[in-house]
């Protein structure tokens, strides 16, 4: 077998994982209120209706969760496994998307490693058996950001298809994904012009070289040198190279643009629409991020060592400027919004799981910058060997990492398998955060109402803002 099906079939095993753990407790837990408001919701709207006038909730979840949960409604299926299994197959194909999109921007052993880890984190799992649309946003989101980087790198007119696609659904499945959408079309349309412009200066050294000429850049160019290409000037050959390139995508965007226009009125409405809780946003702290990706890892204990691999992970992304380009902006974009615009208009901490998969990424790339440096440490005191042994003490290192890890996920997911109650419904019975010995609190729920976690919200009104708390 090749390397390619190696990782293939690596990459399917891990999906199978994936699935399993999303689907053996995926019924086990009752309804809790959102679910019964997206019961309510897939019940009783005819769809024809909820196309036409893209209706959203008051939370901001847009139409395309009810159609799905409708369809498997209608299927004779257990209310329980009707309601959840959009979520369910969201979360399972945003593992695949993830480790595809892995190997796109960096490596088939960063993409492995991050979808692992995506598979076994308790904190995706669970919101991956919510009816409400977390993962279905991730997924999209995820989507979007595979299908625009394999564009750039392919061009091919098939992936900005998948590109539009991936992008008016995630717009039909929530608000936020405005900003997603408009991101990743500015990345896109700066990823194609630049690359115009940096092979427009190869072809002209190349030629410059074929023709014994310095290349121009070369200060000291003869100026009688003649150009075969004088006919067509730098600008246009940049330009004509960025049409060609640029065309699918335009395509996409006009089709996205044109599908998004009955979403659009609802999305203004929903600005204008008066929020409860208006006079706070997210207090982006040290211990906010913190106590986050703790949760998001494998619980608040653990959210040093995330933290570190983070860090080593951004360092490495951040000296490859295209490539920090669509990491950072993907990874931001919920913060940013949500410390910017009044608490309740986009706010939820639950939505913040859009960047999740962005973050396993860049704790993998972490992962394998701490293997590379490993291995290079280990060949200093070896004798000098070719080139192999090194690689194979890199992937051995990222291997154990990953495995470790892996293993301090298993406890907490057989904790949560045990579990009866879901731990969202904390909004409906607080003692949820306290059972199971705090379990819900220390690796799922991070809290924006009750009084522990008030550091999470940051007071932009009066005192009129304390009524809120």
């Amino acid at each position: 077998m090749t390397k390619r099906s190696v990782w293939l079939v690596s990459l399917l095993l891990v999906v199978i994982a994936a699935s399993f753990g999303r689907l053996e407790t995926a019924a086990k837990r009752p309804l809790w209120g959102d679910e019964e408001l997206t019961l309510h919701s897939a019940k009783h709207r005819y769809l024809h209706w909820v196309y036409l006038s893209s209706v959203s909730d008051w939370y901001g979840d847009t139409p395309l969760l009810y159609p799905a949960v409708s369809w498997f409604l209608y299927r004779c299926l257990s209310p329980r496994w009707a309601l959840r299994l959009t979520s369910v197959i969201s979360g399972i194909a945003t593992v695949f998307f993830l480790g595809l999109l892995g190997q796109s921007l960096f490596h088939r052993r960063v993409g492995l490693i991050a979808a692992s880890l995506l598979a076994l984190s308790v904190y995706h799992i669970n919101y991956s058996q919510d009816a409400r649309a977390y993962t279905l946003l991730a997924c999209l989101t995820t989507a979007q950001f595979y299908f625009l980087v394999s564009y750039l790198r392919s061009k091919k007119r098939r992936d900005a298809a998948g590109w539009g696609i991936s992008a008016i659904l995630s717009l039909y499945a929530h608000h936020a994904s405005v900003f997603y959408v408009a991101c990743g079309a500015a990345v896109a349309v700066i990823g194609v012009v630049a690359g115009a412009m940096r092979r427009d200066t190869t072809v002209d050294e190349e030629d410059s070289e074929a023709r014994g000429a310095p290349p121009p850049s070369d200060p000291s160019a003869q100026s009688g040198a003649t150009d075969k290409r004088s006919d067509t000037g730098p600008a246009k050959r940049v330009a004509r190279s960025t049409w060609s390139l640029i065309a699918p995508l335009l395509v996409s965007f006009a089709g996205v643009a044109i599908l998004y226009l009955p979403g659009f009125n609802t999305f203004r409405e929903f600005l204008d629409r008066p929020q409860t809780g208006e006079f706070f946003t997210l207090n982006l702290s040290a211990r906010f991020f913190t106590e986050l990706f703790g949760r998001w890892g494998n619980g608040s204990q653990w959210s040093v060592i995330y933290a570190i691999l983070l860090l080593l992970g951004l360092f490495s992304v951040l000296r490859r400027r295209g490539l920090a380009l669509v990491c950072l902006i993907w990874i931001s974009i919920p913060f940013v919004v949500f410390a910017l615009v009044p608490f309740a208009k986009f706010f939820d901490v639950r939505y913040l799981i859009a960047s999740v998969p962005m973050f396993f990424l860049l704790v993998a790339e972490g992962i394998s910058v701490t293997s590379r440096a490993s291995a290079c440490l280990i060949s200093r005191f070896q004798a000098p060997t070719p080139d192999a042994p090194a690689r194979g003490h890199c992937a051995l290192v990222a291997a154990a990492i990953c495995g470790f890890l892996l293993c301090l996920s298993v406890p907490t997911y057989l904790v949560f398998r045990q579990t009866e109650t879901r731990c969202s419904d904390f909004f409906q019975r607080p003692e949820v955060l306290t059972a199971h010995n705090g379990f819900c609190e220390k690796h799922i729920i991070l809290n924006s109402i009750h009084e522990p976690h008030s550091f999470l919200l940051k007071s932009v009104g009066d005192s009129s803002a304390d009524s809120n708390r």
